[in-house]
């Protein structure tokens, strides 16, 4: 990688890695969590949110063909079981501390342009995806409508995604295009 595209390809995942020193969602009040709209804002108005889901679209970007389709859903209904969790109700000790671990590990496997084996990157992706829904359930469930919440949180969640892997796409093309053009140095 060199140019451009490799500078944007780098820096973007080293920008997802800093620590965070703003709350993740400063102005959410109490109204703000009601219905499909409070559900659909919410993803979009939390940095916590937007960096994990767009390091998971720019990691999804870096697969092919019909698995680059279903891992938005894929995602997006492994969220849903981590929500489920909480209604039977399942303690998963240090789950914050695992995802933001899993998140981390998910950006430097980025940075570094590692190819990580399908099963691995998946499973990866899935445990974050299961922690965040467990993690934003409790806010979820006090709402009096939990499932129209639910479902703006989850068109957000995958609106996000596909952003993610629509960013990745374009940074790979650029960078394709970059080394066609670019003559060879000796």
């Amino acid at each position: 990688m060199d140019g451009r595209a490799d500078f944007l390809q780098r820096t973007i995942p080293v920008l997802l890695l800093q620590p965070l020193v703003v709350e993740a969602h400063p102005f959410h009040w109490g109204a703000e969590s009601v219905g499909f709209v409070g559900g659909l804002l919410h993803p979009l108005t939390g940095t916590d949110h937007l960096l994990t889901m767009l390091a998971v679209g720019l990691w999804i970007s870096q697969t092919s063909g019909l698995l680059r389709c279903l891992l938005p859903l894929g995602f997006v209904a492994a969220m849903a079981v981590g929500c489920g969790l909480t209604l039977i109700p399942v303690e998963i000790p240090f789950a914050e501390a695992v995802m933001v671990a899993s998140i981390s590990i998910l950006g430097l496997l980025l940075v570094l342009g590692a190819r990580v084996p399908v099963g691995a990157g998946l499973l990866s992706v899935e445990l974050v995806a299961v922690l965040h829904g467990y993690l934003h359930a409790y806010d979820m469930w006090l709402d009096a409508d939990a499932v129209a919440y639910s479902g703006g949180f989850a068109l957000a969640t995958l609106i996000l995604l596909v952003v993610g892997v629509g960013i990745g796409s374009l940074l790979g093309r650029l960078a394709r295009k970059y080394r066609q053009a670019r003559p060879m140095a000796r």
